[in-house]
């Protein structure tokens, strides 16, 4: 995947976006479609929001766990208000993001401990 793909997938207006609270329903439903229909409006955003913070590094298993996280939620009876679902998203991949964040610096504090204290 290139810089290239990515930036063509940079979040657009969706004017055909559907009724958030139908589309809950049918993911509620268990029909495959609303579950298709929701990764496609907010996985190019996702992805391309998450590419500007990591990079490429495990980008599609990011993607990935924020869509189940999102549609377990859903399932879940989780979202109260599915007029706002998209605010709800944001809200988990806020979360999501500052979770891969504290990961990070902690690996990186324990890598910097094992190289301090290793002599030359």
């Amino acid at each position: 995947m290139d810089v290239q793909n990515v930036l063509e997938q940079e979040p657009r207006e969706y004017t055909d976006a559907p009724a958030w609270d139908e589309l809950v329903e049918r993911i509620r439903a268990g029909e495959t479609s609303g579950m298709e229909d929701l990764y496609r409006v907010f996985s190019s955003g996702i992805r391309f929001y998450l590419y500007r913070r990591f990079g490429w590094q495990d980008l599609d298993d990011k993607v990935h766990d924020i869509f189940l996280i999102v549609t377990t939620a859903i399932r879940e009876g989780e979202v109260r208000e599915p007029e706002r679902l998209m605010g709800f998203v944001r809200t988990v991949l806020r979360r999501q993001v500052a979770g891969y964040i504290e990961i990070a610096v902690h690996s990186r504090r324990k890598q910097m401990d094992l190289d301090s204290e290793m002599p030359l």
